[in-house]
């Protein structure tokens, strides 16, 4: 069998996995940073994540490494958990091991995470940047003795005979029993197929945390423990369960499938005694644990080879081209400037809505943004970095539509135009949505992803309005000008409100807002000295872009905010 080294072998799963590891056969190091005081089972070895010059004695001859380590305790802990995964990473790849083994928390790449958890999606990616390939285990709240957010849960029903608790408390979970946990953890060790890959482990309940709470106090404390309230809630009741991974507003479960082969993953994890998991396999539960068989699903792959990484690498090279080539015709370069094709509809004198011409020139800092990007991404540090994965097509995409707009524009298909950019910004929301769930490595991170991005998605969102307007126009629909100033003041409304809608799901990423500003700040010079002129049209532009700007800090200062987010 194999050698197998466990990090955070103390604490709550690591205390049950080392055993679980000896049981199955392996030899078992369990690293701890005082292996003098240690008394659990398996070969005790000094190491400490925060401490890389310990690691590699502990890594030496070890075939597979589990990652059980939290930084929870430390004010910094986002930027002490990149490094420490980082570390172990590197000196996992040094001394040669073939897996990494890591548990995560569960929750969709669409939810609006925590920072802890958005800390521990960063964490998959950073253990698999030395090269060695990582398998993801993402749990929910993990019921058992010892657990932090359990124990808290089980001593509050215990002792409270009623508590208030807020509306997110409806929120749905997934959770599952550490038995089943440890169970998963043995079984994908040194199996092939679990290599590179994310597993999503969840007991067969879906839960509110209300009726967690619920069960809890039906199976040893009093009855009625949990009274569901409103905005003024307990605010020690469901912290514990807050932290374990989510902003409580979005349901978090691993979903269903069979686990036959006929649907879901064709290769599963398997358990100590060599062959495949199976329902029938799993442990049953007490109380508000997971009462039945585990669920299992397979995701992307963290570590799944380069070739993925280097498919991904090249497609955004490609768009990159493709972009470059897009730009040259929009600059009339090549062919007939935006603002003289489709007739004449995007021009800046053409709708009330049309920036003046000087707005155009974010462009040069998008594009460069994103040329910078295209490089950045090919460093070998980025190679398996987790926000490329989760942005890289989509960002590609982004650059693909980007040309065939200006595409589509030379040839006069105004409303196809619109359906384009409608596209575009869609795709690009999914985008920095997605840079909001992995933290920021550092300024470099900020500035080419986060503020390219950012900059793109804000810019566009005014366009793809103005892009609107102008279809409508140049269609004949010609209003007088009264009417014309009040739909104006209505699109602009809906800018706005885009805006704020952008920073309360965004965080406040001041790179969207600005740009929606500055593309509003020239809406309104535009309507204050070039045709048409509309001082109606003017104000509502820079209230407009007042109140996006504002939206943006308030949600920073209310803590939306990512504090991965350019400043």
């Amino acid at each position: 069998m194999s050698t197998v080294l466990v990090a955070g072998a103390t604490g709550f799963v690591g205390q049950r996995l080392v055993p679980a590891l000896l049981d199955a056969g392996h030899e078992v190091r369990a690293m701890t940073r005082s292996p003098q005081k240690y008394s659990g089972p398996g070969e005790a070895v000094e190491g400490d994540v925060e401490r890389p010059e310990t690691l590699g004695p502990a890594m030496e001859g070890v075939d597979i490494a589990y990652y059980l380590v939290h930084s929870l305790d430390q004010e910094d802990f986002e930027e002490a958990e990149a490094r420490s995964a980082r570390a172990f990473g590197q000196a996992a790849a040094d001394a040669g091991v073939d897996q990494i083994v890591f548990l995560g928390g569960l929750g969709s790449e669409t939810d609006e995470l925590s920072v802890h958890l958005r800390s521990r999606r960063a964490v998959e990616g950073h253990l698999g940047e030395g090269g060695v390939p990582v398998t993801v285990l993402r749990a929910a709240v993990i019921v058992g003795h010892g657990g932090i957010s359990w124990e808290i849960t089980r001593q509050l029903v215990k002792h409270l005979p009623a508590m208030v608790v807020p509306k997110w408390a409806q929120t749905r979970t997934q959770p599952i029993a550490l038995d089943d946990v440890v169970r998963y953890l043995v079984g994908v060790a040194g199996v092939e197929a679990a290599i590179g890959q994310v597993f999503e482990i969840g007991g067969p309940d879906q839960l509110t945390y209300v009726e967690m709470l619920q069960q809890a106090a039906e199976s040893g404390g009093p009855p009625g423990a949990a009274d569901r309230g409103g905005a003024g809630a307990h605010p020690a009741a469901l912290g514990a369960l807050a932290r374990a991974g989510h902003r409580c507003r979005r349901h978090h479960r691993a979903q269903p499938h069979r686990l036959d082969g006929r649907r879901g993953p064709r290769h599963r994890p398997h358990d100590p005694r060599g062959r495949p998991l199976r329902a029938d396999d799993l442990p049953r539960g007490r109380g508000a644990g997971a009462r039945g068989p585990s669920r299992l699903r397979r995701r992307e792959g963290v570590s799944a080879g380069m070739g993925g990484d280097r498919l991904r690498r090249v497609a955004v090279t490609l768009a990159e081209v493709f972009c470059i080539v897009g730009t040259l015709v929009g600059t009339g370069v090549i062919g007939t400037r935006v603002a003289e094709s489709s007739g004449g509809a995007l021009a800046a004198d053409a709708t009330r809505i049309a920036p003046a011409g000087p707005a155009f020139s974010i462009w040069s800092v998008i594009y460069l943004g994103l040329f910078a990007l295209t490089i950045y991404q090919w460093l070998p540090s980025q190679a398996t970095r987790a926000r490329h994965r989760a942005t890289g097509w989509w960002v590609a995409a982004s650059m693909v539509l980007n040309a065939a707009w200006l595409l589509v524009t030379q040839a006069g298909w105004i409303w196809v135009s619109v359906g384009v950019i409608v596209t575009l910004a869609l795709v690009l929301g999914v985008v920095v949505r997605r840079l909001t769930e992995v933290a920021a490595e550092g300024p470099v991170d900020r500035v080419v992803l986060d503020g390219t991005l950012g900059l793109y998605l804000g810019w566009v969102a005014v366009a793809t309005c103005a892009n609107i307007t102008a279809a409508l126009v140049s269609s004949g629909v010609e209003p007088g000008a009264a009417v014309a100033d009040a739909a104006a003041v209505g699109v602009l409304v809906v800018v706005a409100v885009l805006g704020v809608v952008l920073a309360r799901r965004l965080g406040g990423r001041l790179a969207v807002a600005g740009a929606m500003a500055w593309g509003l700040a020239w809406i309104v010079v535009g309507r204050l000295t070039d045709e048409p002129e509309s001082l109606a049209t003017a104000i509502a532009a820079g209230v407009a872009a007042v109140v996006v700007v504002a939206a943006a800090l308030v949600a920073r200062r209310r803590g939306w905010a990512d504090d991965t987010a350019p400043a």
